[in-house]
């Protein structure tokens, strides 16, 4: 996971703090990674062309309840942190105070939807894990992740684990499944969740690369797509394979609640809106609906 993040340039650097190694977290690996993911874009995007990101991991041990960002006081204990900061633009008080809502965004309207920390904050608050901001207009931000720890282990007791693989959910068939989205960190975390939720997943960029795959692919069982696209929305893309005869079930996901979703296009295959963001649990539960509602049409 690192090294991912890391990847494409090297204005992200990787610092482990001694001891931070045989910290053990109680946390679902996706649900970190997506936490992770999140803040080092937002922080790539604070600092434009220029700057650094650094990711440091480290372990602290709270002697006195500590006052956080948004999510409350946090109690004594033993915690792994993760603090991504950045030499970027950083924040007014009046944006940290906005930061955590969702769709509150200092982005572009084709660059950002504000989802970012909002996600963070509902992963965080769902593993009893805080964040503290530092930022200031010009001088960068730090945001760090308080991670409750579960234990420590000794190295020779630590179990081999494939980078990349974490444990798969209960089997329940595998259905294939096209994710749409324009943002790439999202499209990567969409394409982890339904690996994890039990599905083979291919992935593209764009409505018109989604249309391409879908002629190419028939054993595509359903369709998740982001419902706001720059070029081509997630509507304009089903409307189009319906009209070249592609009629497949569609999870349409959005950050915006109120988006549109036609309810009259002659189809005899599901149609369902998932609002941003979402928990993998109900993700795979209208994954595994519309799938098999593609099975029985297919076993009629």
């Amino acid at each position: 996971l690192l090294e991912r993040i890391a990847a494409p340039t090297s204005t992200v650097a990787v610092r482990f703090s001694e001891g931070a190694a045989d910290a053990v977290l109680s946390v679902d690996f996706v649900y970190f990674e997506q936490v992770l993911l999140h803040l080092v874009a937002n922080a790539r995007d604070a600092m434009g062309p220029c700057g650094q990101v650094c990711l440091v991991i480290d372990t602290e041990e709270l002697e006195a309840p500590l006052q956080t960002t948004r999510t409350g006081m946090l109690p004594p204990g033993a915690y792994v942190t993760v603090a991504v900061k950045d030499t970027g633009v950083g924040m007014t008080t009046a944006v940290l105070e906005h930061a955590f809502e969702p769709f509150f965004t200092t982005k572009a309207q084709d660059k950002g939807t504000g989802l970012g920390l909002p996600t963070v904050f509902g992963v965080l608050k769902l593993h009893d894990a805080a964040i503290t901001v530092e930022s200031e207009a010009g001088k960068g931000s730090s945001f760090i992740v308080h991670w409750p720890m579960h234990s420590r282990i000794a190295p020779s007791e630590s179990p081999r684990v494939e980078r990349g693989q974490p444990p798969r959910l209960p089997d329940q068939g595998k259905p294939t499944v096209l994710v749409v989205d324009d943002e790439p960190f999202l499209l990567a975390l969409s394409k982890r969740l339904l690996e994890r939720i039990g599905c083979h997943a291919m992935i593209a960029a764009s409505g018109a690369e989604a249309i391409r795959i879908a002629k190419e692919n028939k054993a595509i069982d359903l369709i998740v797509t982001d419902v706001r696209m720059p070029g081509m929305t997630g509507i304009e893309m089903v409307d189009a394979l319906i009209k070249q005869g592609i009629d497949l079930p569609v999870l349409f996901v959005s950050g915006q609640l109120d988006a549109p979703i036609p309810t009259d296009w002659p189809s005899p295959v599901g149609r369902r809106f998932l609002g941003k963001p979402y928990t993998i649990e109900q993700l795979k539960g209208e994954v595994f609906e519309l799938a098999g509602l593609m099975a029985e049409r297919v076993g009629a």
